[in-house]
């Protein structure tokens, strides 16, 4: 069977989830200017998250390939790989934001 990820219960977006999204963009725009790769491909996976929130609110789950493929449909401006993804939603799965079945 195919690798699935569901949301967890509260796993969403919460209102203290926005508050940390506008106290970042508050910060010195000189941290901005010298913010690492790493810093802003997250910031780019974050933007991802919210896609893949909308997608499991309505759906319920999704197998991997299929998160994938809408991912590039919708969001495609940012390019990442199919394992640069997985590596994002298994972190999504620490984090108690997802729940995977596979």
């Amino acid at each position: 069977s195919p690798d699935v990820f569901t949301l967890a219960e509260d796993g969403g977006m919460k209102n203290n989830d926005m508050s940390t999204i506008v106290t970042n963009m508050e910060d010195d725009p000189e941290d901005s200017v010298t913010a690492s790769s790493a810093d802003q491909r997250e910031e780019e996976f974050e933007m991802f998250w919210s896609y893949i929130v909308g997608m499991l609110t309505n759906l319920e789950s999704m197998p991997l390939d299929r998160i994938y493929q809408t991912l590039r449909l919708f969001a495609s401006s940012v390019e990442c790989d199919i394992e640069e993804l997985r590596a994002f939603l298994d972190t999504k799965v620490r984090q108690h934001k997802l729940s995977f079945s596979g």
